[in-house]
């Protein structure tokens, strides 16, 4: 059994209880299906990354409104273990199926409800297990291909100066737990955003940058917030921000988290917070993980977030996803609530999660799709080649407000495109179209360069690109993929030989009668390459 009284040092009162929840990951490992319905101690349930527009696919199933709708659902209990095994690892199960830990669904996840935010009150059937289809589980653990992105926002004012360096390699920490397919940013804030990286699975710049950080003055901790959300929100995978601060904000003024928690709920971003010390607002921190579905912590020293940081990557890595139809299938400009209730039959607890449904009447919904084709199937170190985005319209109506992202491979360098991207971060690029057209394709045709430098590991470049609009009825047809295949062209082989013999006599250029002698036979490269 792990010893968790080292949490008493960074858990004040007000974080104790989600502190001890975070240091349920270091067990996770460990674990099998193992959370008994018998173990003592209450569980805390956390809602976040709402999909309902194709942001989410998991084992056949692709988030879309009003079905089906998907959630993730992180639980934990208060004696520091993940509890697993509400759920299965390999599909969805509905509410009569039996869940790993012998129980059925039904019983594990109930009761679970969707209202309206603003009038909690309707719709009057709010029991998602009245609707049709009935909500369903699975779980993902680390080892399932979900990838992640998470924005690290680093406190860098200046009276962090005498334990930045601890503060780094918290952060350096957290990179460590990534695997090969996940992605991370990074900001960095003093009285501004000083520093921004975009977000990407090549993490060497993100360490470089994350090393080389000085301290400046001033504290704008929801400007930073902003700014990381404005990153992070054009995610496709499961998104979280971490932020950590020793102090408020700087010159001193009254903390505004509404637009923070207001951004953060539009696009189902959870945000972990860390108060550093005993300077910092932890009731605006607490609030601010609280209502975006992330989890405070509270570290009396620098030191003490090289584990906090740790546990909130697996705490990002696993969880459970719920797909429910929603019991107001009106598009009505209206924020849902996701009320879901869960964990072992003796130990329960309710996280709550918001979306918004944007008004669209069925007669201007029509359909949208995409393709993504390369216009070749292999590709040499330092070759240029071309994509084509094709975005089609099948109506019935005209397509509003499209959005358009695509994800370049690594060692991928964008030339241009036609037409231009509207702006650029990273290897990721953005389109925005306004209208199109029933029956109408628009295309886009990106030209980029694969590095001559790229390195031998890499044998195939995978681009991913994703379609949303205000109107679209069907979003399971809006993301698109392609892959080219990296051949490496061997050095070539000309270069200049040379070949002389001679022989060896007593008398040079003689042969005596009975003279035993010797030839001597060299080989000469000149050339540069090997032979």
């Amino acid at each position: 059994m792990r010893d968790f009284s080292m949490l008493n040092r960074f858990c004040r009162p007000v974080s104790c209880r989600l502190a001890r929840n975070a240091a349920l990951v270091v067990l996770f490992t460990c674990l099998l299906a193992g959370a008994a319905l018998g173990q003592t101690g209450n569980v805390v349930v956390s809602v976040n990354n709402i999909s309902i527009a194709g942001e989410t696919s998991l084992r056949g199933l692709t988030g879309a409104f009003p079905y089906p709708v998907l959630s993730t659902i992180s639980v934990t209990d208060q004696a520091g273990n993940v509890v697993t095994g509400l759920a299965d690892t390999a599909r969805f199960l509905g509410p009569a199926e039996i869940a790993e830990i012998g129980a059925p669904v039904s019983q594990i996840w109930q009761p679970l409800l969707e209202y309206h935010r603003d009038n909690p009150a309707f719709p009057a059937n709010q029991n998602l297990f009245n609707q049709t289809p009935q909500p369903s589980f699975t779980e993902v653990r680390r080892t399932t291909y979900f990838p992640t992105s998470t924005m690290l926002v680093m406190d860098i004012s200046g009276s962090m100066k005498p334990q930045l360096e601890e503060a780094k390699a918290s952060n350096l920490a957290y990179l460590e737990q990534l695997r090969s397919y996940d992605r991370a940013g990074l900001i960095q804030f003093c009285a501004s955003v000083v520093n921004t990286l975009p977000i990407s699975s090549d993490l060497s710049t993100l360490r470089q940058e994350i090393v080389a950080a000085d301290t400046c003055t001033g504290t704008a901790i929801e400007n930073a917030l902003l700014a990381a959300l404005e990153v992070i929100r054009h995610e496709t995978t499961r998104r979280g921000i971490i932020i950590y601060t020793d102090g408020q904000n700087f010159p001193f003024t009254e903390p505004t988290p509404g637009p923070v928690i207001a951004m953060a709920q539009e696009f189902n971003i959870p945000i972990f917070t860390i108060a550093l010390g005993d300077q910092t607002r932890e009731d605006i921190l607490e609030l601010i993980a609280e209502q975006t579905g992330g989890l405070f912590f509270s570290a009396e020293t620098a030191a003490d977030m090289v584990e906090i940081y740790e546990k909130i990557a697996v705490v990002i890595q696993n969880f459970y996803v719920m797909a429910h139809a929603s019991p107001d299938p009106i598009r009505n400009d209206t924020w849902r609530v996701v009320d879901v209730t869960g964990g072992t039959l003796s130990n329960r607890d309710r996280g709550l999660g918001h979306y918004f449904v944007a008004n669209q009447s069925s007669s201007r919904v029509t359909d949208l799709a995409l393709s993504l084709t390369a216009n070749t199937e292999t590709a040499r170190p330092g070759d240029t080649f071309e994509y084509l985005l094709r975005l089609s319209n099948s109506g019935p109506s005209e397509g509003r407000g499209l959005d358009l992202k695509q994800h370049l491979p690594d060692s991928v360098r964008f030339l241009s495109a036609i037409p231009a991207p509207v702006f650029g971060r990273g290897d990721s690029l953005f389109w925005q179209i306004p209208a199109l057209a029933a029956g109408n394709t628009f295309d886009i045709r990106v030209s980029v360069q694969l590095s001559p430098q790229t390195p031998s590991t890499l044998t195939e470049l995978i681009s991913h690109a994703r379609l949303s609009a205000a109107n679209d009825s069907s979003p399971d047809n809006n993301l698109a993929s392609d892959t080219v295949r990296v051949i490496f062209t061997p050095p070539p082989n000309n270069t200049e030989l040379a070949f002389s013999i001679s022989s060896q006599t007593q008398v040079p250029g003689e042969a005596r009668t009975g003279e035993a002698y010797s030839y001597h036979i060299q080989f000469n490269n000149l050339g540069a390459h090997a032979a």
